[in-house]
């Protein structure tokens, strides 16, 4: 198995010093001038320069954007923790000593909230294909099937003579299934998740892995849904939408999200309980998001952008009764304008 790109920096204790130094150079001097196209071009041209530097800069954000993974119980130590760390940031100094914490500390809080979570990350923290929050990947795989990635998935690649298999960890992704020209088409492709293997029948389809369940959308042909036996498979068909559980598969008529509009880089929801769609939104951003019970159930229907989440929540005080409580950047409540 190959080792991601976006592999945390806790995994990985090889990098010189000099090369986390510039890294954090470059990163402070980038959230100080953000704007500066010039800037932000010379430092792609240092990431492009040599691999260690495009694997300490992805490092750094992973590192990062782990240490902000923390829990609702835990809401009071994030909004103290985090205040600090915003304090921090308003010089270069420290905010250069903060990520070095976060690197060479091992992210403790985030992580050990996710080991507690997960149970076990690593197998995620070291798949073949990631993509970071906020990040939707498109890879080519080697049998032509377009692959696309939604913020912060993880999956690994499994390919031999006798099939396509995809195992993801987490998060969703979405198949344009290739020809598999080089074995003839033989070698069927194969998605597994934790509630078991679907399998494509010359198909775009979309599958998203929840907590406890997995999530099929069929964009065209058909999928094999798990089943015990052959004769026993059920078959998803275009334009439908399946859950798979505990309990089995069962078909779903109407979701309050569309579950593939990611691709086109929005959210799409429908008549949404507001707790729902803040859980659905805080999946592209880094942090803790959450509202108050007291408009948990408010409703909200919309066309979102996911490329900017705090005009997003801009955009929900100026629809429904509620106001956006900050601590930090990474510490956000929604709760009741009155």
């Amino acid at each position: 198995m190959s080792t991601a790109p976006g592999q945390p920096a806790t995994l990985h204790d090889d990098l010189p010093p000099a090369v986390l130094e510039a890294a954090i150079g470059w990163m402070v001097k980038l959230e100080s001038a953000a704007t500066d196209s010039g800037l932000r071009a010379a430092c792609e041209r240092w990431r492009a320069a040599d691999p260690l530097h495009e694997q300490a800069w992805r490092q750094l954000h992973w590192a990062e954007e782990d240490f902000h993974l923390l829990p609702a119980s835990s809401a009071s130590l994030a909004g103290d923790t985090l205040a600090r760390l915003e304090t921090q940031r308003r010089s270069q100094r420290g905010r250069r000593q903060a990520l070095k914490a976060l690197v060479l500390g091992g992210t403790a809080l985030g992580l050990g909230w996710q080991l507690g979570r997960q149970g076990n990350p690593l197998p995620a923290l070291t798949a073949d294909l990631r993509s970071s929050t906020g990040e939707r990947r498109q890879i080519t795989l080697e049998d032509g099937t377009r692959l696309v990635l939604n913020t912060h998935t993880a999956v690994d690649l499994r390919f031999s003579t006798q099939e396509r298999l995809l195992v993801l960890l987490r998060g969703e992704i979405f198949l344009d299934s290739g020809a598999d020209a080089a074995h003839g088409g033989k070698r069927p492709l194969r998605i597994r998740t934790a509630q078991g293997v679907f399998q494509a029948l010359g198909t775009r389809f979309h599958v998203r892995q929840d907590e406890a369940a997995t999530w099929l959308s069929v964009t065209e042909g058909a999928v094999a849904l798990p089943s015990a036996s052959a004769e026993a498979a059920r078959i998803a068909h275009a334009g439908e939408v399946w859950h798979v559980g505990a309990e089995g598969a069962s078909p779903v008529r109407d979701t309050p999200l569309d579950l593939t509009a990611w691709t086109e880089g929005v959210l799409v929801a429908r008549q949404m309980r507001l707790e729902d769609f803040l859980a659905e939104l805080g999946r592209y951003r880094s942090g803790w998001l959450r509202c108050d019970p007291a408009v948990a159930e408010l409703r909200i229907s919309g066309v979102f952008q996911l490329h900017d989440t705090d005009l997003v929540l801009t955009a929900l005080t100026q629809t429904l009764p509620v106001r956006v409580k900050q601590r930090s950047r990474y510490w956000i409540m929604v709760e009741n304008a009155r």
